[in-house]
């Protein structure tokens, strides 16, 4: 008798063969879950807990991992107050920086966990932004 050890024990060609042929008969489907996956990588990572009130230490935490979410939304925001210095070498660099970085994530797994180095990153970034606005100003 097969265990189920054994039921899980397959070739990762074969694995990665079925990802392709998914991507190819479903590719609607395929797009929306990649979606799913990238609004899964920005999201707070919080779950909904049984009698949820927001005064109390779960909605304090519920707070706080929402605003620790925030720094991509907001560096979304400055690159697109400098959309027209895009194509400058930091900026570019920045993105470029971001979208390899994120990039394996979005492939095979997304977690909210493995955001933080770049939240650094895009932090720093919007604050570099900013002070360069106001200099412009």
């Amino acid at each position: 008798m097969e265990s189920f050890r054994a039921r899980l024990d397959f070739p990762p060609e074969t694995y990665k063969k079925l990802a392709v042929e998914y991507a190819k008969n479903h590719p609607l489907q395929y797009v929306k879950l990649t979606g799913i996956k990238i609004l899964t990588l920005f999201r707070p990572g919080y779950h909904a807990p049984e009698n949820f009130e927001w005064f109390s230490v779960e909605g304090i935490k519920r707070v706080s991992k929402t605003a620790l979410a925030a720094p991509f939304f907001v560096w979304l925001f400055f690159v697109w107050k400098t959309k027209r210095e895009f194509f400058a070498k930091e900026n570019l660099f920045v993105f470029l920086v971001a979208a390899l970085y994120l990039l394996p994530f979005i492939v095979a797994n997304a977690d909210p966990r493995y955001r933080f180095p770049m939240d650094i990153v895009f932090i720093l970034d919007s604050v570099r932004r900013w002070l360069r606005c106001r200099r412009a100003s």
